[in-house]
């Protein structure tokens, strides 16, 4: 291997490994999330009920989600909802991690290996990093949720996420 074969490989370590680890972070949870019946789990049975209907359930007031479940329904008709929702959610999850590590390398990170691997791991950091509840430990109220700074109950909110930094990025770039 060449030594600018060895540099492009070391290059695309860092975000390879954020984003595969991101994914493998938030399976379980969203492996879980899809079978609740809450936010997940009622907008995979709106996006289903439409698929096969031809027409959406009620009024809805955010159908982008519901739209991207069923196109990829469409493209991967063999695979359930509940499967491309639990997908949906881990690659917006890596996508945003992607999204942090190159704005953070951008901000005058550099190029470095070293510098790499602190962007990849600040990044990941960003996306599991939550309040401490300490009152939460007095009285045992134990929530499943104090895992990352946002919902990831509700898919539309995640789906949101990458378009509200991207949006956030190009503002600070245009001040």
């Amino acid at each position: 291997m060449t030594h600018n074969a060895r540099t492009g490989v070391r290059a695309w370590l860092p975000p390879l490994v954020l984003a595969v680890g991101l994914m493998l972070l938030m399976l379980p949870v969203f492996t879980i999330e899809t079978t609740e019946t809450w936010d997940q789990g009622w907008h995979i049975d709106y996006a289903a009920q439409w698929y096969y209907t031809g027409w959406p359930p009620e009024v809805i007031p955010h159908v982008g989600y519901h739209l991207l479940l069923m196109g990829l329904k469409n493209i991967a008709r063999g695979v359930e909802f509940r499967d491309l929702a639990i997908l949906v959610m881990i690659s917006v999850y890596a996508c945003t991690g992607l999204m942090t590590y190159r704005y953070l390398l951008a901000g005058g990170w550099g190029v470095s290996a070293g510098r790499r691997w602190r962007a990849a791991g600040l990044s990941a950091a960003l996306h599991v990093v939550g309040p401490i509840m300490l009152l939460t430990l007095l009285n045992q109220n134990m929530y499943f949720g104090y895992v990352t700074p946002h919902t990831y109950h509700n898919p539309t909110s995640i789906l949101l996420k990458p378009l509200a930094l991207l949006l956030f990025f190009i503002s600070l770039y245009g001040l």
